[in-house]
């Protein structure tokens, strides 16, 4: 007479499967990295700067198309030019966009400050006055400040004939007391 043991096998390959995705599911997680507090807020503020920087404004005027392009127009043309025909300059529209911007993609981290810096790079600009121009939005004070800080870095290239200009934008982002 011969005994079946269809139950038996079975169970065995039962058995076996559970302990090869046991196996599979402790090697991926001992594969897995915790994100200390202090990079997750550097990869923060890196993304929002980049996400600012190259979020599209709705115009098709190639000096205002995106935001890095309202910040470049603002600093060589920053009170002649106006986007399409609209009633604001370059840098009253780079204000506004910046702002809505940082508050769109803060609006979950209420906490935060910021200041958006633009500085040329290896060139001197000068205010008619005569000073450095430098364009700072956001909230000023917190650059000198001694607060924990986090900064992101970014260039951006405008061509002017036949001259490359280069143009720091700096991002700092600080908690609120």
């Amino acid at each position: 007479m011969k005994v079946k043991r269809k139950a038996q096998t079975s169970m065995i390959l039962l058995i076996l499967v559970i302990i090869i995705f046991a196996a599979l599911a402790i090697f991926l997680f001992s594969l897995a990295e915790t994100v200390s507090p202090r990079d997750y807020m550097n990869m923060y503020t890196h993304n929002l700067l980049l996400s600012i920087l190259r979020a599209d404004t709705g115009s098709h005027d190639p000096e205002c198309k995106y935001v890095s392009d309202l910040i470049s127009c603002s600093f060589f043309l920053p009170s002649t030019y106006q986007c399409s025909g609209l009633d604001a300059t370059c840098q009253e529209l780079a204000q506004s966009k910046i702002d809505y911007y940082i508050s769109k993609y803060a609006d979950m981290q209420q906490s935060f400050r910021y200041l958006l810096t633009v500085t040329p790079k290896s060139f001197i600009a000068r205010t008619p006055e005569g000073e450095a121009l430098k364009i700072e939005f956001g909230d000023s004070s917190l650059m000198d400040e001694k607060v924990q800080k986090w900064s992101a870095n970014e260039l951006i290239q405008r061509v002017s004939g036949m001259t490359e200009y280069y143009l720091a934008v700096n991002l700092l982002i600080s908690v609120k007391e």
